[in-house]
């Protein structure tokens, strides 16, 4: 089974401050924009020769944050699965399962990942408790 450990020394920004609309036009807001570059500055620098996973994927990431953040946990994940896709992996669609966790009051915020490559004979979604 493959697998890849990344710890960002970031946090991804919430889905609610990504995309910002003026009439009928929707758009990346600074917050996504700068969000990406730094994922691409990061990658470029610790991680370009990552190979890529094949097949099904399952993410385990726990996201760090500096004091008691209010923030919601799924609003997280689309920036950050956004920002690993064409990294780690091909398409987000690869991604079988997903097990999130957020930890408060960290002394700097960062996000742990762990993706792994599902072998074959993994159990199927139905089997999930």
């Amino acid at each position: 089974m493959s697998k890849i450990i990344i710890e960002l020394p970031f946090l991804p920004p919430s889905v609610n401050s990504c995309y910002r609309s003026v009439g009928s036009r929707v758009y990346k807001s600074k917050r996504l924009r700068e969000y990406e570059n730094t994922m691409s500055e990061y990658f470029e620098i610790f991680h370009k020769n990552f190979e890529m996973l094949k097949g099904g994927l399952s993410l385990d990431v726990v996201f760090n944050l500096k004091g008691k953040r209010s923030i919601d946990l799924d609003n997280m994940l689309k920036a950050l699965i956004d920002g690993l896709e064409g990294r780690c992996f091909e398409n987000d669609k690869m991604i079988m399962q997903i097990r999130a966790r957020k930890i408060n009051n960290c002394k700097e915020p960062h996000t742990s990942v762990t993706l792994c490559q599902l072998d074959s004979s993994s159990p199927s979604d139905d089997s999930l408790p």
